[in-house]
C-alpha cells in the first residue's frame, strides 16, 4: 500500500486513526476497516507513507497527532515513511531518519541550461541576460532556487515595457505587478494607467493588496502557510469574485 499524504489539506490534518486515514483513500469501499485492522496487524510491512510538506502542519499538529505518532512509528511501526520539508521544520525529526537528501537546486551550469532552452535560436538574449546576472549578484544568487530562475525569465521577456529588478524585492515585487495585471486583462479590467508597480495599483486593488500582504505576513510570524476560506474572508473581506485575488490565490 502507498499512501501519500499531503500535509497541508485540512481533512489530511484532521486524520486520527488508520481506519480513518484508509477511509480517506477508500470512502466507497466497504471493507475499508477490514483493510485498516489488518494494517495493524501485519505492523505496516506492506505500507509505505508519503508525507508531503511537513513544514505545512501546524506546529502543534508535529508534536501531538496522528501524523507525529505514524512518524515516530508508534501505529504500524514497520511502515516505510518518506517525508518532504523544508529543513527549519523538520531539525526535531534527525533522530527518527535514517537516510536524508537535500535539493541543493540549480548549479550555474544548470541556470545556463535553462537560460538556453526557455531562450531557444536567440544568442543575443542569452548574451544580455547572462550580462545582467553578472552585474547583479543579488539576483544572481537568487537563481539557484529554480522558481526563481523561472520568474526571472518571465520578468525578461517583458523586459521592454518594464526594466529589470536589481534586488529581490524588486523581483518579487514587480513578478506580482505582472501577475495582477495579466489577470486584469484576462478580467477585461483596463487600468487608466500603465502599471510599474504594486504602489501604483488602483483602487480597489491596492486595498485588496494591502490585505492579502499582512495575511501573508502575520502568517509568516506564525510559521502559517495554508489558510482556510472563512480566513481568507476574514482577514480579506474585499476580495470578492471579480478579483479572486489576482491569481495570487490557489
Amino acid at each position: 500500500f502507498l499512501f501519500l499524504l499531503h500535509l497541508r489539506d485540512p481533512a489530511v490534518q484532521q486524520i486520527n486513526s488508520l481506519d480513518y486515514l484508509v477511509h480517506h483513500f477508500y470512502p466507497h469501499d466497504k471493507e475499508a476497516s477490514e483493510v485498516a485492522a489488518w494494517l495493524l496487524q501485519d505492523g505496516g510491512q506492506s505500507v509505505t507513507l508519503l508525507l508531503d510538506g511537513y513544514d505545512e502542519l501546524p506546529p502543534n499538529l508535529r508534536q501531538n497527532s496522528f501524523i507525529a505518532n505514524l512518524l515516530q512509528h508508534k501505529v504500524i511501526p514497520a511502515c516505510a515513511v518518506i517525508i518532504s520539508s523544508r529543513p527549519h521544520a523538520s531539525g526535531h525529526l534527525r533522530d527518527n531518519i535514517t537516510n536524508q537528501v537535500e535539493i541543493i537546486g540549480f548549479s550555474k551550469q544548470d541556470q545556463q541550461h535553462f537560460i538556453q532552452q526557455s531562450l531557444q535560436h536567440q544568442p543575443h538574449k542569452i548574451s544580455e541576460l547572462n550580462r545582467y546576472l553578472e552585474q547583479h549578484p543579488a539576483i544572481s544568487n537568487l537563481c539557484f532556487i529554480p522558481i526563481n530562475m523561472t520568474i526571472l525569465l518571465f520578468l525578461y521577456k517583458d523586459k521592454e515595457k518594464r526594466p529589470l529588478p536589481t534586488s529581490s524585492t524588486g523581483l518579487y515585487n514587480l513578478f506580482i505587478c505582472l501577475t495582477i495585471c495579466r489577470h486584469l486583462a484576462k478580467s477585461g479590467i483596463t487600468p487608466d494607467e500603465e502599471i510599474k508597480d504594486i504602489n501604483g495599483l488602483p483602487q480597489p486593488c491596492h486595498t485588496i493588496i494591502n490585505q492579502l500582504s499582512k495575511l501573508a505576513f502575520e502568517g509568516l510570524g506564525n510559521n502559517q502557510l495554508v489558510f482556510s476560506l472563512p480566513e481568507l474572508k476574514k482577514k480579506c473581506p474585499d476580495i470578492d469574485k471579480d478579483h479572486n485575488g489576482f491569481g495570487l490565490l490557489q
